[in-house]
């Protein structure tokens, strides 16, 4: 576990989702400024900005937001909100602060256990791999899908509501089920950038 302005000194992040082609969907904070919905990629936007900590090497970690000292919450009804929280010290997170992120290996849809690999293989990377700048080495690659889950429920997954088509605006919460690695089910990390890529 970190402090909050170590947390702060990495890159931040932007949660992209396939659901939304041809738009670039990202998870965002909503214009409430405490639930979560999905807007298209706009470079700069803080609200979309999410930083990571990684608690242990089970691919257990917890998001803040980019725009406020608030980390992500899922409700045992699944909502996702923000919320403030004391930034003193070295930080601890309550049971519904703290998300598992799975490898979705495509072609069979099922969100892999093996988290390790996905944390140690894609996220250690950018949260420690960073140099004193807080850039990323230009060896990091980025882009594999993952479910993302609250850890006291790992049935839930992070989901943007709704059938489809999806589009700016839509509510994301931690969904009761799996639906075989839906593009509304999936997301990829990614750098901010002009292009969003």
């Amino acid at each position: 576990m970190s402090t909050f302005d170590e947390i702060l000194a990495t890159q931040p992040l932007i949660l992209f989702s396939p659901a939304g082609s041809p738009l670039k969907l990202c998870l965002c904070v909503g214009p409430d400024k405490q639930s979560l919905v999905v807007e298209p990629y706009r470079y700069g936007d803080t609200s979309q900005y999410w930083f990571v900590d990684s608690l242990d090497s089970s691919g257990n970690i917890a998001l803040w937001s980019g725009n406020g000292k608030r980390v992500l919450n899922v409700g045992g009804d699944g909502a996702l909100t923000v919320q403030a929280k004391s930034l003193d010290g070295e930080l601890s997170y309550d049971t519904n602060e703290r998300l598992n992120v799975a490898e979705v290996t495509p072609g069979d849809g099922a969100a892999k256990t093996a988290l390790g690999w996905a944390i140690a293989g894609a996220l250690i990377p950018l949260v420690f791999g960073l140099n004193a700048a807080g850039s990323l080495p230009p060896t990091v690659t980025l882009g594999a899908p993952y479910a993302i889950r609250p850890c006291f429920d790992f049935d839930r997954n992070f989901n943007i509501l709704g059938d489809g088509p999806w589009q700016a605006g839509c509510a994301v919460a931690a969904w009761d089920g799996w639906g075989g690695g839906n593009p509304n089910e999936l997301w990829w990390f990614g750098l901010p950038s002009e292009t969003g890529s």
